[in-house]
């Protein structure tokens, strides 16, 4: 393996580690694969699935952040972005790992070391908040999302929620809040934008598994629809969905996500806990209507549905893999919401029998189990179907969610 040292920058970076407590070697710090197999990573990352799951992998931004890696500016405010963009080659071969073996590739590393050195990296630059540290988190926790790392994925959320609140991507008018040097220019700031709403999304996941509070929260973030994504009519449905397939790379829809988000608050804060069981079943039955209604808004080729038959062949031969992955993506965070929404119904003492409450409630009841029952089925039976569509390691982020829901809901 040959790397590329870069000596006139260790001075810089030898300084960014002392302040960060670190005694790593600042020549190990600048080592990295040479460009080549640098290269070679991005093809690989860029062919296959993780291409739709990350706006990470903006193809200007993600060449300017490679070519900063390579050719760091020799100052000392642009250290710790030097060392961030130098995470990110290195979670970039992580992910590459994981989509083909080591011995495929001309780096002879393995992912947990490429990953590694990443997070070393981080640990060091993870206060400077700028793009190249945003990208490098999220690729990182792209790594560890599709290995299983829940602990470390959780950890690195935090850092990712405030730098991107540091960018001003919680904002319509980043430029009034952004803790940066220059004006956002309007694509630089659509960049930000949908990095925010990434994380967004992962923020609601994260909730639901660990029970903490979502840290971005309708409270203090801008949720104003990336444009055309309010609309209400199918056809104008249909070209807001043809859209984003092409321009808005994220992993679900920004309305399921503020879906979510209600659910976190009406079903899973301190003060639902405390409610009743009418205020309960009433807002897991709002929450049930606002699901459905956005179902129905997705157009028919994209549109989730509860039941999955254990027959169904997933993919199409003149489907892309774009529209395969946003198709299975959707599917899977319909079902993995509808089961958050309906099995907090167990929390209520009217499915132990119960009968003080009004029949139309009861029947909530009967009818949320009957839902989150046949969503835990049909997602088993559709993970089934679309492990033969999309590469091995592809679906860390819905595999944990759907092991999430299974204990939490099933064995509870």
């Amino acid at each position: 393996m040959s790397f590329n040292d870069h000596d006139d920058h260790a001075h810089t970076v030898s300084k960014s580690a002392s302040r960060a407590g670190s005694d790593i070697d600042s020549r190990r710090l600048n080592e990295l694969p040479n460009k080549y197999a640098t290269e070679e990573a991005i093809r690989t990352v860029y062919g296959s699935y993780f291409r739709y799951r990350l706006p990470v992998l903006d193809d200007t931004f993600l060449h300017e952040t490679v070519t900063k890696a390579y050719n760091p500016l020799k100052n000392t405010n642009a250290a710790r972005s030097s060392l961030s963009a130098k995470a990110c080659v290195w979670a970039l071969h992580a992910i590459s790992r994981r989509m083909k073996p080591a011995g495929d590739s001309s780096l002879y590393l393995d992912g947990e070391t490429c990953a590694t050195r990443a997070q070393t990296l981080l640990s060091i630059a993870i206060e400077e908040s700028c793009i190249e540290t945003l990208q490098a988190v999220l690729l990182v926790q792209a790594y560890q999302e599709s290995s299983g790392q829940w602990r470390s994925y959780s950890s690195l959320h935090l850092h990712a929620c405030r730098i991107v609140c540091d960018l001003g991507g919680h904002h319509s008018h980043p430029a009034m809040y952004a803790c940066i040097d220059d004006l956002l220019h309007e694509e630089r700031y659509r960049y930000i934008r949908e990095l925010f709403w990434l994380c967004y999304l992962a923020d609601k996941d994260v909730s639901f598994r660990s029970g903490r509070p979502p840290l971005l929260t309708e409270t203090y973030c801008d949720l104003s629809l990336p444009m055309g994504l309010e609309a209400s009519n199918p056809a104008e449905s249909q070209i807001i969905h043809l859209m984003i397939e092409s321009n808005f790379h994220l992993p679900s829809d920004p309305r399921l996500g503020v879906i979510k988000e209600k659910t976190c608050r009406l079903l899973y804060s301190a003060q639902a806990f405390g409610m009743s069981d009418s205020q309960l079943l009433v807002h897991i039955r709002q929450l049930d209507d606002e699901l459905e209604q956005w179902r129905v808004s997705v157009p028919g080729p994209l549109r989730p549905r509860l039941s999955i038959p254990s027959s169904l062949t997933l993919g199409s031969p003149h489907a892309s893999m774009s529209q395969n992955a946003k198709y299975i993506n959707l599917q899977l965070d319909y079902h993995y919401t509808l089961v958050m929404i309906h099995t907090s119904v167990r929390r209520s003492g009217t499915a132990k029998g119960d009968e003080s409450l009004p029949e139309d409630l009861h029947k909530v009841v009967h009818s949320s189990v009957d839902i989150s029952l046949e969503a835990g089925r049909s997602t088993l039976a559709f993970l089934k179907a679309s492990v033969d569509v999309l590469e091995e390691g592809a679906f860390g982020y819905d595999q944990s969610n759907f092991s999430h829901f299974m204990r939490h809901d099933y064995t509870s």
